[in-house]
């Protein structure tokens, strides 16, 4: 049988009696129409940053940044779960990683500052950068003997065990768009620093145009 990570939340739903079941799916209801009107975080492939990412209001004091921008490595896979006796066997058959902008959870002050909004594209670049990198690290698990499996007495169990096993592949990547981001502002203090500025943009440039070429040639 094939499944999709991280789909079998509504199921519980049957052992439910009828009047709270309906509560639940209408309480649903409610939250995804609200998620609906709230700005949709959107891949990196969709183009560069514009005003339009950037949907959350600045804060009134507290910090000296005109801008933030959030934006995070997601990432889905889909998996097959084979049953011998009481062994379940659960691996991955696809894995989607990608980089994404929150514009619910970012905002700007000088949005027509092109200096500030390259900085900013800087960040989101750091972010792709590391997707690409998980990119690469999936494709060549998948493309050889592929060790992202679980294995447990029950299918439920295996399942869980892949979750589990999935969220530490991709925990360094992770954390590493995270101390990209640390480092980057670190060395162009926050972009105010137009010739490190520069150097950082060449070098992330640089950085994606070999990971975009590695992930090709993998794949």
């Amino acid at each position: 049988m094939s499944y999709r990570s991280k789909r079998a939340e509504l199921s519980t739903c049957v052992h439910y009696r009828t009047a709270i079941c309906l509560s639940l799916l209408l309480s649903l209801a409610i939250t995804a129409a609200a998620q609906d009107s709230a700005p949709q975080p959107r891949p990196y492939e969709d183009g560069p940053l514009t005003i339009q990412d950037y949907k959350a209001n600045p804060p009134d004091g507290g910090t000296s940044l005109d801008a933030v921008t959030t934006s995070d490595v997601k990432y889905d896979f889909t998996y097959q779960v084979h049953m011998a006796g009481r062994r379940a066997t659960a691996f991955v058959k696809e894995v989607t990683v990608l980089a994404i902008v929150k514009p619910g959870e970012s905002w700007n002050r000088r949005p027509e500052d092109t200096r500030l909004m390259d900085h900013e594209q800087g960040h989101f670049d750091i972010t792709y950068a590391w997707a690409l990198k998980a990119r690469i690290h999936f494709a060549n698990q998948l493309k050889g003997r592929n060790s992202l499996t679980s294995v447990a007495g029950t299918a439920e169990a295996a399942i869980a065990g892949l979750n589990r096993l999935m969220q530490r592949e991709m925990q360094p990547y992770i954390d590493g768009a995270t101390a990209g981001h640390l480092q980057y502002d670190e060395l162009t203090t926050h972009g105010t620093r137009p010739g490190p500025q520069a150097e950082q943009r060449k070098l992330q440039r640089a950085s994606l145009e070999e990971l975009t070429k590695e992930l090709k040639r993998i794949e």
